[in-house]
């Protein structure tokens, strides 16, 4: 058995035969978000021994700060709300918002959500929220159902502990750092650095882990890796914060860029648009954002010019606002009371954000220009051209729609400072639909599997909201599920 030489962190430099192994599983999981929770629970239900293996000090990757949010074609809340839906439908609506997706894998994925989602209700004990659907930019329809309470942790608190009651072990603090392959290029193992403590490559100590049926790896995307991002995409590099965790470095998926593993759309980086400048990572006033300010306002840079359409595609909407960073400029979103009043629901919410300085309010355009920075005189010809395309209920300049908002105006003026931020990474590694792991000659290298945003070519281009979940679980469960099958099937020859 050869041990392949391209560590990620500490570099191995000499061919190891038959290695002495610590620890022996029949599977090996590299990860614990939703892809991780996925296959290792999949696994053990089909009575295999697994490893959950996280290099984080805490568990749950992205998936605990995520919205919790998953799209699912024709799911009960659809049926009792009168929504006609399809996996069709779905995947249609990820290959236009794409473009350069797998086709196999998103039709895959949208016939498989609904199937996966049961099942994270009925044996995770995940609960959803039977009334309302999130509808979400490039649906075309409503079909994002909601987590109970409405965060990725309530997903992740559920599976971590259906993963537990299964017998799964889990091991945190260790990072990955080779794989072992057996004579026939088939993986066998895993070189571990336990009592790893990020980002420090030399705390620890290296241990060998076999896995006789298989290992899968989960382990998230690269967002919060800078160097990486430059390598990959110069343009989503330094200049961005990012929303993701600080542990969604690029460790892994160089490590299979050496391993002759095969990647794809590694520079597709997706940056949401509507985050706040002053809150950390996705922060709480994107809904403010999103909701109030591009539905119901204006997106203006220091010098109050509009630049875009504050209603249009994730992808159109982030590339304007790097324009303007990259310009200098800084960018606001600005609404009224009436977008306020409209949605009550939130008032609370929006209450908060100011109480913290997040969205500031005042009683003019002018008093907001001022102490903003904005050239006021400037912005009163933006709000002016704008309110009369409102009235007018035209198209404008943007191609924005403006049949269906309101004028600015009144005495109490919203402004929120965006500035985008690194979010999703579509690019990863390359997998068949039952998530078999190719290399570079896009053969299948046996017993390894991948999940999850460590995996590429599925969103393309731009992911549309609601997806990145449940593409998480389906996949982690699609690879659970095969491994199994070929378990079986091995039992049966034996």
């Amino acid at each position: 058995m050869k041990f392949l030489l391209f560590g990620t962190c500490c570099p191995t430099t000499h061919a190891e035969e038959n290695p002495k192994w610590d620890l022996t599983v029949d599977a090996i999981v590299v990860g614990s978000g939703a892809a991780g929770l996925a296959a290792a629970a999949t696994l053990a239900e089909g009575g295999l021994s697994v490893l959950m293996l996280e290099k984080m000090n805490s568990l749950g990757g992205n998936t605990v700060i995520s919205g919790g949010d998953v799209a699912v074609p024709g799911s009960p809340v659809q049926l009792k709300m009168g929504i006609k839906d399809s996996p069709q439908m779905m995947a249609e609506d990820l290959i236009r918002a794409g473009k350069t997706v797998d086709k196999e894998r998103v039709r895959f994925l949208a016939q498989n959500a609904l199937s996966t989602w049961k099942w994270t209700q009925e044996k995770w004990g995940t609960r959803w929220n039977p009334d309302k659907l999130q509808f979400d930019e490039g649906q075309s329809v409503p079909r994002g159902l909601l987590s109970i309470p409405r965060s990725g942790f309530a997903l992740f608190s559920s599976g971590i502990e259906y993963a537990r009651n299964l017998n799964v072990q889990i091991r945190n603090n260790s990072l990955v750092e080779d794989i072992f392959f057996g004579p026939n290029g088939e993986a066998q193992g895993l070189l571990v650095r336990t009592r790893y403590k990020f980002p420090d490559p030399a705390s620890g100590t290296q241990i060998k882990i076999r896995a006789r049926r298989a290992i899968v790896l989960c382990f998230g995307g690269f967002g919060a890796d800078e160097e990486f991002r430059e390598m990959v995409n110069p343009s989503m590099g330094k200049l961005l914060a990012t929303t993701n965790q600080p542990g969604a470095t690029a460790e892994s998926i160089r490590m299979a860029m050496r391993l002759g593993i095969k990647t794809v759309d590694l520079d597709q980086i997706q940056a949401l648009s509507w985050i706040s400048a002053d809150e950390i990572g996705l922060g709480d006033a994107w809904p403010f954002i999103e909701q109030y300010s591009a539905f119901y306002g204006i997106w203006v840079n220091n010098k109050g010019k509009r630049f875009v359409n504050e209603r249009g595609s994730q992808r159109l909407r982030s590339e304007r606002l790097l324009e303007e960073i990259k310009n200098g400029h800084r960018i606001f979103g600005i609404t009224t009371q009436n977008a306020i009043e409209h949605q009550p629901d939130d008032l609370q919410a929006t209450e908060e954000l100011k109480l913290r300085g997040i969205i500031r309010s005042f009683p003019s355009l002018e008093a907001l220009a001022v102490n903003s920075s904005i050239s006021y005189t400037e912005l009163v010809k933006t709000v002016e051209k704008y309110n009369t395309c409102v009235n007018n209920a035209v198209i404008d300049e943007f191609q924005r729609n403006l049949s269906n908002t309101f004028p600015l105006n009144g005495t109490n003026w919203f402004v929120v400072e965006i500035r985008p931020k690194v979010h999703h990474c579509m690019g990863g590694i390359k997998t068949t639909l039952s998530m078999q792991v190719l290399n570079n000659k896009n053969q299948i290298i046996p017993n390894l599997y991948a999940a999850g945003e460590a995996t590429g070519g599925i969103f393309g281009r731009s992911r549309i909201p609601c997806h990145s979940l449940i593409d998480a679980l389906v996949g982690g469960r699609a690879a659970g599920l095969h491994i199994l099958e070929n378990t079986h099937s091995k039992n049966e020859n034996d």
